[in-house]
């Protein structure tokens, strides 16, 4: 791809640590080191490229590189590579300072009427806060697993004490009934009566769709359950199972 020679110009000296940012130039005697946008902070290369508190909303830039190296990761791992243009799409994908993302999923195995859901929240950071993983009982189809997990997600939430919150699901269906304004008779939506009062109540829940790879995390903790004698509950103390499929996600997604 065409790129700019003052932007290849930029490139090696940030790749090779040796722009000149306040610290280096301090060091020559010209400077005090301290970043000229903040004011505050020694001038660093991670400073000025991420840590600046002028310069955070610019998450993006990081978002991006993280992406670009996951693409590295894929096609050395997997010999796979996606476009592109995904690759700036997801980027683009930045959660607000402050927000907490929850995800949600359910499993069912219809010949053994077995279900469990999953729900993991992490912060903007991306650092896993809270989560669950347990059987459930009185589900009898797929879709009215998914609706408890959704509302395992707001309960969460609540008890929490959270206020700006995305609950994160790749359940079509069950996130445009939770958006809808419109009566429905389905038999999920017996599931999700108190659920739907929650969020007209609570301004700062947002509910979103994502698909099915966005959310694999969640599926793969969800159908683990199957396997494990007894349900997870947990905060800041990650179950070792939980926190594999959790890094093993972060560092070859996408």
């Amino acid at each position: 791809m065409p790129v700019l020679h003052k932007i290849r110009i930029f490139g090696w000296p940030l790749g090779q640590g040796v722009l000149p940012v306040g610290h280096r130039v301090k060091a020559t005697s010209l400077g005090d080191g301290v970043c000229k946008l903040c004011g505050i902070e020694v001038e660093t290369l991670l400073h000025a490229m991420r840590e600046c508190r002028c310069t955070q909303e610019l998450t993006f830039l990081m978002v991006l590189l993280w992406n670009i190296w996951n693409q590295h990761n894929r096609w050395v791992h997997s010999n796979q590579l996606i476009p592109t243009r995904l690759v700036l799409e997801y980027a683009q994908i930045v959660k607000v300072r402050g927000q907490i993302k929850v995800n949600v999923d359910g499993a069912w195995i219809a010949a053994k009427r077995d279900a469990t859901i999953r729900v993991i929240a992490s912060d903007h950071h991306g650092l896993v806060i809270n989560g669950c993983a347990r059987r459930i009982e009185g589900v009898h189809n797929a879709e009215t697993v998914e609706a408890c997990a959704f509302e395992e997600g707001v309960r969460m939430a609540i008890a929490n004490g959270w206020e700006n919150v995305v609950i994160e699901g790749d359940a079509l269906g069950i996130v445009n009934r939770l958006k809808a304004t419109k009566l429905d008779h389905s038999v999920a939506v017996t599931f999700l009566t108190e659920t739907k009062e929650t969020l007209r109540v609570h301004a700062g829940f947002q509910i979103q769709h994502v698909t099915w790879e966005a959310n694999r995390t969640a599926h793969e903790v969800a159908h683990s359950i199957f396997q494990s004698p007894a349900d997870c509950i947990f905060d800041l103390v990650v179950p070792e199972f939980i926190s594999t499929i959790v890094i093993n996600d972060a560092i070859f997604s996408d």
